[in-house]
């Protein structure tokens, strides 16, 4: 019987793609339903479009108001029962 993860610290640097990354966890039993926040340097129109077709949880664009990434990192949370 596996762990059921509730949420999953992810850092990214320059050149990984973090949709690659979402597309992999949605497409596993245990990470399917974590939450996900991108923050991002690109918010373009097809940057958000995928953001939704992945059901993240939050899409931030940098340069981003701590309050505003506090609040979404708090709602986050907050559908998994954290």
């Amino acid at each position: 019987m596996g762990t059921q993860l509730k949420y999953l610290p992810l850092l990214l640097f320059k050149g990984v793609d973090s949709f690659d990354i979402c597309q992999e966890l949605r497409s596993h039993c245990d990470t399917s339903n974590l939450p996900i926040l991108i923050l991002t340097a690109s918010p373009s129109r097809q940057n958000v479009v995928r953001a939704i077709e992945l059901n993240v949880a939050g899409f931030v664009a940098k340069p981003f108001d701590l309050e505003e990434l506090g609040e979404k990192v708090f709602q986050a949370l907050k559908q998994v029962g954290a």
